[in-house]
């Protein structure tokens, strides 16, 4: 099992089934109490670390080194990343909230685990 090098992790309650987005980037819901999936572009609070049914503890790593599952814009070592429409990891494009920095060498392609370290920097 990929972990990373966690800095902060926090527990959050799971607002949908999570329970097959293990390493994919999630994101406060509208009560901000609960964490979903992210949106493509949208803000990312961090990387789900379990799986996690409705309304089960969310473990969420926030700050940190941590596995994310990439998605169909593959990202390189070095590249500033945001989510996709499916959480997962792609290349930021202008306008889209970065969540952090590809620092896995290698280009990767859709459903393998890229790493990233978590640095959120608002829009690019």
């Amino acid at each position: 099992m990929a972990t990373g090098i966690g800095v902060l992790d926090r527990t959050y309650n799971a607002n949908v089934d999570l329970s097959a987005k293990i390493y994919c980037f999630v994101q406060k819901d509208v009560s901000g109490n609960g964490v979903i999936l992210a949106t493509d572009g949208g803000p990312v609070l961090g990387v789900l670390q379990n799986k996690p049914t409705l309304n089960q503890g969310a473990v969420v790593r926030i700050l940190g080194e941590t596995p994310v599952i990439a998605g169909a814009n593959s990202c390189a070592e070095g590249d500033l990343v945001s989510s996709d429409a499916s959480g997962n990891v792609d290349t930021a494009a202008s306008g889209e909230y970065i969540a952090g920095i590809a620092t896995k060498a290698g280009v990767f392609a859709t459903g393998q685990m890229a790493t990233v370290m978590l640095l959120p920097q608002g829009k690019k």
